[in-house]
Order: C-alpha cells, then structure tokens, then sequence
C-alpha cells in the first residue's frame, strides 16, 4: 500500500526468521554456546517439605518441663466431703471423709538427627545447617501434635486425648450423613451439641474448642439449606445460621459451630472405623484449659567430633514433653462413627 517502513519492517523480521532456522547456530544447547550461559539456582530460596504444625498440641495449658524429673504426678480429690440439712438442732452434721487418687505422665522424648559430610557443609551455596535443623524442627512439631492427638500413653508415647482416662464419646451413625437435618441421627449438628451438653453435665464447665480434620470442615462449609444457602457464613448476616468461617483456613482457628470456635489440625486422623472401614475421621470436642502440656526448650544442635573420623557433622534436634489430659473426667468427647466417612468435596 506505498507504505515503505512496513515493508522494510517485514524485510526484516523474514530475515530474522531465516536465521532463527539456518543449520550451525550458536544456542543454549551444550556444546552449541550453553556453556556460557549457565544455570541459575537460587539456593537461598530453598523449597521447604510441606508440613502440617501443631494446632492441638496448642489449644491446652502449656508449662515449661523442669529437669531432673522423670514424671509429672498431680494429687486429685477422688471423692469429696459433703454437706447436709441439719435435721435437728444440735444434731450431728454430715461428715463424709474425702478420698484421694493422682493422675501422672512419663516423660516423652521426640527427636530426630541427620548426619551430614563435610563436603556439603562448606561447599553449599547456603548455610545447610539451617536447612536440616529446620526441617527436624518442623516434624518435631507434628509428632507432638500426633501424640497429643492420639499418643497411646505406652512404649515411650505420651496419653493423647484419644486414649485420655474417662474420654467421652458420642458415636454418630449415620448412612446418611448431612451437616444439619430433622433426622437428628443424621445431623452432625445434632452430634456436636451431644458432645458439648455432655461436657457441660460431668465438668460443669463449658468446651472451649472443636478440633477436626480440615476435610471435615470443608463438607460442613459446603452444606447449603433448602434454598441453597450456605448453611456456615463466611460473612455478613444470616438468619439461623449453624456456624460461622473465618475464610480460608488452612490450619488453626477456622471459625465457629454453635458458637464453639472451631480449629482445623490435618494431623487429625482419617482412617478410622470397625472392621475393614479405615475411611472415618475423628471429631474432638474439649475443654483446653483442663489439659496441661509440658515441654523442654527444642535442643537444636551439630557435633562435629562424634563422625570426624569420617568427615562429618551429626545434627540432632530433640525435646522432653509430658501430657495430662484427664485432670477433670469428662473435659474431652470424641465423636466417632459411620457418620464421618470421608466425605466427597
């Protein structure tokens, strides 16, 4: 069309395109020119293993472990005195003996080591020291959160809420399983009231947290009503709403059911169940402020003597914790059943 700097602009870009395709071009490829131009690792922003924290372990009292001990014992009245109407005046008044009992835990030892050459140590393009230490660090975090989950209180484990004397337990069986419904067997909501009635009736205290697996908390953000409303919001108002989200969440405080603030942990297990049914998740329903966790400061430490003979550095990262869950019969309620198959999201 007369226009000559578009024509020379195609000129140009044909002969660019025959270049880019001429045999013997310099390129990226090794032995084409690639040797200069070189990889770059951006080793300080080193990739992390993903890992889920400890939400539980965090919910109950937290004291520091003193040294020197082997375990933890708590005196307990068993039974109390008790009081009367006097029937009479000058007549005796009632006197009931109090008894005693105690409630204890071992101490628990988590730790983990790497060892690690020399080599490595100072060729790294970045100190690799904290690059182990850290991730020790962070699975020393969930196996206490699994401990305090479900920690079997033998072979060296602590008592995990679990297997805490005198838990409660409200079974949820349902073939049907819905977040809210009239079939109060069916309705999880139905299942979270049980528990939490059953804690206000025996330690005549109030729950303080729900704990859950963030997939079971996912099917309860879910539900809709019959009017396909979410029955949990996430904001603004609602009418007769069966909780409350604080947004996306994936770990820790997620929001509320019943008013009861809800905490998502993904160390929650999910296979559970009878027989060869392992696809159940577990719902914990607690007072925090009846539980008493207690742990060492984490050691987090290298020995370049003990493997020196072989070039190399020992890194070891460890704590002593102890648990009592069970101060208070009654201060925890499990729900359990075929209501909570994993559910489909």
């Amino acid at each position: 069309m007369g226009d000559w700097a578009a024509a020379e602009r195609l000129q140009r870009n044909q002969s660019a395109r025959g270049l880019e395709t001429r045999a013997g071009d310099m390129t990226t490829v090794a032995g084409a020119g690639g040797t200069f131009a070189p990889p770059l690792w951006l080793v300080e922003n080193f990739i992390a293993l993903a890992r889920p924290g400890r939400v539980s372990a965090d919910l109950m009292v937290k004291e520091t472990l003193p040294s020197g001990v082997s375990s933890i014992n708590l005196p307990k009245v068993a039974g109390g005195a008790t009081t009367a109407i006097q029937a009479t005046q000058n007549s005796a008044l009632s006197d009931t003996s109090m008894t005693t009992t105690s409630v204890s835990s071992g101490i628990s030892l988590i730790g983990g080591k790497q060892i690690v050459s020399l080599q490595l140590l100072n060729q790294s393009g970045v100190p690799f020291d904290r690059v182990i230490l850290g991730d020790l660090a962070a699975d020393y975090a969930k196996q206490l959160d699994l401990q305090v989950l479900a920690g079997s209180g033998s072979a060296g484990q602590l008592r995990g809420w679990l297997n805490a004397a005198s838990v409660g337990s409200t079974i949820y069986t349902s073939a049907t399983p819905k977040v809210s419904s009239a079939t109060a067997g069916d309705s999880f909501y139905n299942k979270i009231i049980a528990a939490m009635t059953t804690i206000n009736t025996t330690r005549y205290l109030p729950p303080t947290a729900i704990v859950m697996h963030p997939n079971r908390w996912g099917w309860v953000l879910e539900a809709l009503d019959s009017t396909t409303r979410p029955l949990v919001i996430t904001e603004g108002n609602s009418f007769n709403a069966a909780g409350t989200s604080d947004g996306p969440v994936a770990q820790g405080a997620a929001g509320s059911i019943a008013g009861l603030p809800v905490y998502v942990d993904a160390n929650v297990t999910t296979t559970t169940g009878a027989g060869s049914a392992t696809n159940q998740d577990l719902v914990y329903v607690l007072r925090g402020p009846d539980m008493t966790l207690w742990e060492s400061d984490l050691a987090v430490e290298s020995f370049d003597s003990t493997f020196a003979d072989n070039a190399s550095v020992l890194f070891r990262c460890l704590a002593f914790s102890a648990l009592i869950p069970d101060r208070y019969a009654g201060s925890a309620n499990l729900i359990s059943g075929t209501g909570l198959v994993a559910p489909t999201l």
